[in-house]
């Protein structure tokens, strides 16, 4: 067999980073959103099992929000500049979110829906409190990984899932059409982050 090419077709660009000092914030930010969830008890139900999400996806246009979101609103930009995107370009906070996992919590497979970038910002990650997980969309192919090189697919990333354990403080976009899930917490503490979805025009 002559000329014989190997062509590694559609990739998925992922972005990530870590917010410079962020321990100045940290204490501060995660006392923030405990104060919030005392004062909205009821959790919104979407992806997350037996963990608690904010009912209004607004929250952070408040006052008092307003110096962390500045901090956000400038690593998403930071990161998203990653993408290339023609310029200019019109990029909204669609929505966003706190997530709290206590023991035993965990989100569901789920993707978003109505946005272009998704993303999410880890505050608190104690030891063993669960992995981010990306899965292929199409899990055709699977079939065919199984009888794969293990050499092979790690070497051109052909991983029908593959496994992020966040540090306190990261950030990570991601196309919302991505499958992801989040592990069980099986930490004594909460595990928090902020997820938020964008909108590109």
């Amino acid at each position: 067999m002559n000329n014989i090419k190997n062509e590694f077709l559609l990739p998925t660009q992922i972005v990530s980073g870590e917010l410079d000092n962020f321990e100045l914030i940290q204490d501060k930010l995660i006392d923030w959103i405990y104060r919030y969830k005392n004062r909205n008890i009821q959790s919104d139900y979407k992806s997350n099992c037996g963990g608690w999400q904010n009912r209004d996806k607004n929250f952070y246009t408040a006052e008092s929000f307003s110096k962390y979101y500045k901090i956000i609103q400038k690593s998403i930009l930071d990161l998203i500049s990653e993408y290339k995107f023609d310029l200019p370009l019109n990029i909204n906070i669609s929505s966003m979110w706190i997530n709290i996992n206590p023991k035993y919590a965990y989100n569901q497979k789920h993707t978003h829906a109505y946005s272009n970038i998704s993303g999410v910002f880890w505050l608190k990650v104690p030891e063993n409190s669960g992995s981010f997980c990306f899965e292929m969309p199409d899990l055709f192919d699977i079939h065919f990984l199984m009888k794969t090189q293990e050499k092979h697919i790690v070497e051109h990333g052909l991983h029908p899932c593959y496994e992020i354990f966040p540090k306190e403080g990261s950030m990570i976009l991601f196309p919302s059409y991505m499958p992801h899930y989040v592990g069980q917490n099986l930490s004594e503490s909460d595990r928090i982050s902020i997820a938020f979805n964008l909108t590109i025009q």
